[in-house]
């Protein structure tokens, strides 16, 4: 019967944040049968606790870390009042978590340099000019912008989005004539799918693709 219960139940983790403009937190876990239920559990525990704008539960299952390729490779969606404090050098440290590996890779080492030696406080706007962000959007519209950035990247032909992430990251680590057989290889795979062959055939149409990611 142990096992059974076990095997009925599922462990989901609890997020919320206490006002729109306010970051996601996680809170804790619970066992749940399913999604609905584990969403019915988290709003009564709140409702004994605090009040809050936005509450989600995800299976754990469905959580992962990110490896450090992957997270080079994201999109970086700030809000107009977010803002930037590179304060190691303030207390006599070196950044940290990575921070100079990757900077010098979105900036160019004497910006990065600049940025790390001085310490100054930069902006969402000199964020977005520096390239540290893909797009700078109002707070007022950050939920519609958000959604419709997201909506624009899954209409996309994702398996050549995966591949040029690839190809970038093999880019720092190989020579020219290595880079260029990647290339051949990852055009070939690109071009073996069904979302080549729906551009191709929609650019003929002059109409707009309908890709499925394959």
């Amino acid at each position: 019967m142990a096992g059974k219960e076990q095997g009925f139940y599922q462990v989901f983790e609890v997020f919320s944040r206490k006002a729109p403009d306010a970051p996601m937190q996680h809170q804790f876990s619970l066992l749940a049968p399913n999604e609905e239920i584990a969403l019915v559990m988290a709003q009564e525990n709140f409702m004994r606790r605090e009040p809050v704008a936005d509450l989600w539960v995800v299976k754990r299952d469905y959580i992962r870390r990110m490896s450090e390729e992957e997270k080079a490779a994201l999109f970086r969606l700030l809000s107009e009042k977010a803002s930037f404090a590179p304060a190691f050098i303030h207390v006599g440290l070196v950044p940290d978590a990575g921070h100079l590996y990757y900077l010098p890779r979105l900036v160019g080492r004497a910006k990065a340099l600049e940025l790390a030696v001085l310490g100054d406080k930069i902006s969402a706007e000199q964020a977005g000019s520096l390239g540290l962000a893909t797009k700078v959007i109002p707070l007022s519209d950050w939920e519609e912008e958000v959604k419709q950035f997201a909506e624009r990247l899954s209409a996309m032909p994702t398996k050549a989005i995966g591949l040029i992430k690839r190809l970038l990251r093999e880019s720092e680590e190989t020579t020219f004539d290595r880079y260029l057989e990647r290339e051949a290889e990852c055009q070939r795979i690109a071009g073996l799918t069904s979302d080549h062959r729906e551009g191709v055939k929609a650019f003929f149409e002059k109409r707009k693709p309908l890709f499925q990611g394959n």
